[in-house]
C-alpha cells in the first residue's frame, strides 16, 4: 500500500479544521465555554455539532468536548463538559481548533469491536 502525496494528506487535515484562534476574554466560571471575539458574527449555531480541542501550549493539557452552543454575538462557545473536568474560567490566551467532526459512543464501540 502506498502513502498518498503529503499536500494530499495536509489538504485532509485542513478540510477538518472548521476554526483556529486563541480566546480573547475568560469563558464562564463552570470552564465549559470559551470567548473569542474573532467568532463574532460568523453565523448563529455555526458550531453545533462540532468539537472544540483545546490546547493551552502543552500536549498534556490537551483537552475536547462536543460543543452544545454558540452565541454569534458575543463569540462565546459552550461545549458539553468543563475542561480538564475543573469548574474554573478559561482565561485569554488559550489556543484552540474547532474540527468538524467527533466520534459518539457508538462509533467508539464500533471501531473498538473492529480492532479486537
Amino acid at each position: 500500500m502506498t502513502r498518498p502525496p503529503e499536500a494530499e494528506l495536509l489538504a485532509l487535515l485542513r478540510s477538518t479544521v472548521a476554526r483556529e484562534g486563541t480566546t480573547t476574554g475568560a469563558g464562564a466560571v463552570t470552564g465549559d465555554s470559551i470567548i473569542d471575539a474573532a467568532l463574532i458574527g460568523v453565523g448563529a449555531d455555526s458550531f453545533l455539532t462540532m468539537l472544540i480541542v483545546l490546547y493551552p501550549g502543552n500536549f498534556s493539557l490537551v483537552d475536547s468536548a462536543d460543543i452544545t452552543a454558540f452565541n454569534n454575538v458575543t463569540g462565546e462557545v459552550t461545549f458539553s463538559t468543563a475542561y480538564k473536568g475543573v469548574a474554573a474560567a478559561l482565561p485569554a490566551g488559550v489556543p484552540y481548533q474547532i474540527v468538524t467532526f467527533r466520534f459518539v459512543p457508538a462509533e467508539v464501540a464500533a471501531l473498538t469491536a473492529l480492532v479486537t
